[in-house]
């Protein structure tokens, strides 16, 4: 793994963790006393689903996660198929798959966007 690529993979699993933190903490026990939201409403959801500012972020959870994971499954199965051509076809179906799932991931923060 080049350097780059470390430093990718680096970057964005510290991201990713505190992404996480930040995701967790909101809806577990950590601010909300006794444990998640038991009585959560569909006007809170849909508070949060209309804020620019909660769309960003699910934005960049989603980026960070799709690239964190498109990285490290790309790097292990490298380690597995050594051939040009075999790197090749496996750079081009993962970023196939990451491209899909990535708009697939998209399509609820686009869809409250609107408001």
């Amino acid at each position: 793994m080049n350097g780059r690529i470390r430093l990718g993979i680096y970057f964005s699993g510290a991201l990713l963790a505190v992404l996480v933190l930040i995701h967790l903490s909101l809806f577990s026990y950590w601010f909300v006393e006794g444990g998640y939201y038991t009585n959560m409403s569909w006007e809170a959801v849909s508070e949060r689903m209309n804020s620019l500012l909660w769309d960003a972020f699910y934005l960049v959870f989603l980026t960070t996660v799709m690239a964190h994971s498109y990285i490290g499954i790309r790097n292990i199965l490298f380690e597995y198929i050594t051939s040009d051509g075999g790197r090749r076809l496996v750079t081009y179906a993962l970023a196939l798959i990451w491209i899909s799932a990535y708009i697939y991931g998209l399509i609820p923060i686009i869809a409250s966007a609107g408001g």
